[in-house]
């Protein structure tokens, strides 16, 4: 969808002194159209911090309703974490990762993938863990 135009915004000229006790001098200079951002969504994964000693955050960008699944792999392809399995509603959703793994331990430093599935999609992202 297009954005929509939600009114304006003025813009004004500031004119102040650090050095004078005169009062701060605000002039309307122009007025700007807003608008909304558009609502459409992608299939999309952004992972930060990046390069890590905690936790990660996982911002997960779902375009359509639907199963999605999100799992933690090591270097080697083994996958060592499932953070999410179920079904998700449109829209972003926000998902942590402290390193535990699936079979109680803690990962080490080193290079991870996140793989993020939607139906017969996918997209992966890579992490360094840097304990």
């Amino acid at each position: 969808t297009a954005p929509v135009s939600t009114g304006s915004v003025n813009v004004f000229e500031v004119a102040y002194s650090a050095e004078s006790s005169t009062p701060i001098t605000i002039t309307p200079t122009s007025s700007v159209g807003v608008q909304e951002p558009s609502s459409a969504l992608s299939f999309g994964l952004t992972i930060v911090p990046n390069p890590t000693d905690r936790e990660i955050v996982l911002y997960c960008e779902v375009d359509e309703p639907g199963r999605l699944a999100v799992s933690v792999f090591d270097i080697s392809g083994r996958r060592i974490a499932q953070l999410a399995d179920g079904v998700f509603s449109r829209g972003w959703h926000v998902l942590r990762w402290d390193g535990q793994l699936s079979s109680g331990g803690i990962a080490r430093q080193g290079m991870y993938f996140v793989r993020m599935k939607l139906g017969g999609r996918e997209v992966v992202g890579r992490f360094v863990l840097t304990r």
